[in-house]
């Protein structure tokens, strides 16, 4: 095959293969489609490059392996799971809903996309005159999700620990931080030491100051948001029976272990009010993932 093919580009073109498009494995390796156990396959490649007519520049399309769920739940559609996303596709005049697991993925020859007809469904954005439009861009979600597997930060193990014993982790993923109305929690960690830290970030050790700022939609005030939170860490007095006290704050266990964190750190705007500056300059909070080995034991 000559390394330019603008037929063959324009035959994906035309059969209208996209960034979130969906195909059944069946279809994909010439089968009928007729079990309801169904792998899918969801287009992560960008669909500039699977126009490209450059077959040799770009020689394979990235896939993302997906199931057929019955429903979607707001814990997963948001892109804050690392590993797992639901999202709402179209097709054949029908809404259906998928699970994505980023960890299973494949790569087939471009041109086989020429070979197989049209995808079977499509994951795409809700206009802006859509009602709830903000959490009901899919496609964009999808392709953010996708994103940050690769930018996602990698917090300190010694910070991570802290979440954990102090319980502030099990706020943070917990229902009081589950609102469809909260677009992301974003955190702002320094270092408290009289030393100024100037290693790795994600190799930063305690002591630390933390900032939490909680994005909500553009139609929704977040002062509840911060109240709830701010109460969840500095007025709630829960049991740590593992570290031998009784009610006590989150907040003051955590500074017990080297983190500190005020009320006056706690704020929130929705996303009209955020900048980007805001946003670049924090760290989005997703399921804690530790740099070291998950064997090593907790505080």
């Amino acid at each position: 095959m000559a390394s330019t093919d603008l037929e063959l580009a324009e035959s994906i073109k035309s059969s209208g293969w996209w960034q979130g498009s969906v195909i059944s494995d069946q279809k994909l390796q010439g089968l009928s489609v007729d079990d309801s156990n169904t792998t899918w396959w969801i287009v992560a490649s960008q669909t500039c490059n699977l126009y490209n007519p450059d077959f040799c520049k770009i020689p394979v399309v990235e896939l993302i392996s997906a199931r057929l769920i019955p429903k979607l739940e707001k814990s997963f559609s948001r892109g804050n799971n690392p590993r797992i996303l639901h999202v709402e596709a179209i097709g054949d005049g029908k809404t259906v809903y998928f699970e994505v697991d980023i960890q299973s993925r494949t790569w087939i020859r471009r041109q086989q996309l020429a070979c197989i007809g049209n995808p079977e469904f499509e994951i795409v954005d809700s206009s802006r005159d859509t009602t709830d439009w903000v959490n009901t861009q899919w496609l964009d979600n999808f392709a953010g999700w996708i994103a940050r597997s690769y930018t996602r930060v990698t917090l300190p193990d010694d910070f991570n620990r802290v979440l954990k014993v102090s319980k502030i982790q099990d706020v943070l993923d917990g229902k009081l931080m589950r609102s469809p109305k909260l677009y992301g929690i974003y955190l702002n960690i320094s270092s408290a030491s009289e030393e100024e830290w100037t290693g790795t970030f994600g190799l930063m050790p305690a002591p630390y100051f933390l900032e939490i700022l909680l994005v909500s939609d553009e139609d929704e005030n977040p002062d509840q948001m911060v109240a709830d939170l701010s109460k969840a860490l500095f007025e709630d007095k829960v049991n740590f029976k593992d570290i031998g006290e009784l009610k006590l704050s989150r907040a003051d266990v955590a500074k017990r272990y080297g983190l500190t964190i005020v009320p006056a750190g706690i704020t929130g705007q929705n996303i009209a009010q955020a900048s980007i500056l805001d946003i670049k300059s924090s760290i989005r909070y997703t399921l804690n993932d530790f740099l070291s080995m998950s064997s090593e034991p907790d505080l």
